[in-house]
Formats: C-alpha cells, sequence, structure tokens
C-alpha cells in the first residue's frame, strides 16, 4: 500500500469517525440525520464505517445546514 493511500484511508477513518461525534452531540441517530439532508440510513453508516467516499459532499450538505458546528471536519 503507498503512503498516499495510506494516508487517505486513515483520512477517511477520521472523516468518518467525526461525523459519529457530532451525529451524536447533535442528538441524531443515523436514520435522522439521513432524513435530514436526503441521505440514506446506509449511506451515513457507510461513511462513519469508512467504506463511502463521497463523504465531501454530506459533509457539505451538514454543515450549510449548521445543525452542527462541523469546522473542524470541513475546515
Amino acid at each position: 500500500m503507498s503512503t498516499t493511500t495510506r494516508r487517505n484511508a486513515s483520512a477517511m477513518k477520521m472523516v468518518g469517525a467525526l461525523l459519529a461525534l457530532y451525529r451524536q452531540a447533535a442528538g441524531h441517530t443515523q436514520r435522522s440525520l439521513g432524513e435530514r439532508f436526503v441521505i440514506s440510513e446506509q449511506q451515513i453508516a457507510s461513511i462513519e464505517q469508512c467504506r463511502e467516499v463521497k463523504a465531501p459532499m454530506v459533509l457539505s450538505r451538514v454543515r450549510r445546514a449548521g445543525s452542527c458546528r462541523c469546522r473542524g471536519l470541513c475546515g
């Protein structure tokens, strides 16, 4: 595995863990967060478990909606 691949995998794990942390802190389940942002519960689970690569799209929706402070996730 290349250094870039390892870094990307590590970054995705961090993003997934942070999404789960912020989701829980905001009082959302995977289902309720998915419903709020018109994303399937399975997609939220996939991102949190580092199986989904569309995390930036989801994080952008969360940040724009302002339901939680995601600056730590999105910059």
